[in-house]
């Protein structure tokens, strides 16, 4: 499955959605889809910004998809108060049709929504801050969701460590399928 598609699954289920707000549903998707199937629906890779962790080439896609699969117009920002004439403004998404994605996406697609979708972009932003993944990461530096998936710092460190053992020709597949109860 695209990228594109999950986008789309995500706009149809919102109506619209401001772009930062987007992409931090794109990641908590990925992050709980990851944590119940143990892969990434996408397999994006997200990089370090300022705002919290956002797809790889995300503008991009975005782009890719405009007048297609949606539809992109300007909006003030969600949770600013009236800046008169100079208030800022954002991209907004809207669905222009629907996209064809598993049944077991569709769920995790509307848990998060359920549980995210009444929060401003600045909020979610604020929650991806709390990840490890992002914490530890240097800025524009590629984080994977399995990475991202992890809540806590003692579960990231845990992972780095046997990734290292693992690039350092450990490469033993008793480590690699103990890897998930390790994490937990």
């Amino acid at each position: 499955m695209s990228m594109q598609d999950l986008i789309s699954a995500i706009l149809v289920k919102m109506d619209s959605c401001p772009k930062v707000k987007l992409a931090k549903l794109v990641l908590f998707v990925e992050r709980e889809y990851f944590k119940k199937h143990l892969s990434s629906p996408t397999g994006t890779y997200y990089v370090k910004k300022a705002m919290g962790p956002v797809p790889a080439n995300f503008d991009a896609i975005l782009d890719e998809g405009k007048d297609k699969l949606w539809s992109m117009e300007y909006a003030p920002m969600d949770g600013i108060s009236d800046w008169g004439s100079s208030q800022p403004t954002t991209h907004k998404y809207t669905a222009i049709c629907a996209a064809s994605i598993s049944p077991e996406l569709q769920e995790i697609v509307d848990i998060v929504i359920d549980r995210f979708g009444k929060y401003p972009g600045n909020k979610l932003s604020v929650l991806s801050h709390e990840l490890p993944a992002w914490l530890y990461a240097e800025s524009g530096e590629p984080i994977f969701i399995e990475e991202l998936a992890l809540d806590i710092d003692e579960q990231y460190w845990t992972f780095q460590n046997i990734v290292a053992e693992m690039e350092n020709g450990d490469n033993d597949s008793e480590l690699q399928e103990s890897l998930p109860s390790k994490l937990q």
